[in-house]
């Protein structure tokens, strides 16, 4: 648990996890909440769902990219 790598790799998560949160609208990361109502195979869910995997790729590249620029700094 004191190991630089493991804190830093809970500090990204934890930033993930936070954004997530505030930006799904419902402030969850449960997709029992995020799809409540809607019907499992229906279109609207599959578009939902997509655009959430979607924003998340783009944060999680976003923090990369960040990181990797500190660490060249």
């Amino acid at each position: 648990p004191k190991d630089p790598k493991v804190v830093k790799c809970m500090e990204l998560t934890n930033e993930l996890h936070t954004w997530f949160r505030e930006n799904n609208g419902k402030n969850s990361t449960c997709c029992r909440v995020l799809t409540r109502g809607m019907e499992k195979n229906s279109p609207e869910r599959k578009a939902q769902c997509t655009k959430f995997v979607e924003a998340t790729v783009v944060k999680v590249a976003e923090i990369i990219i960040r990181e990797l620029n500190e660490q060249e700094a």
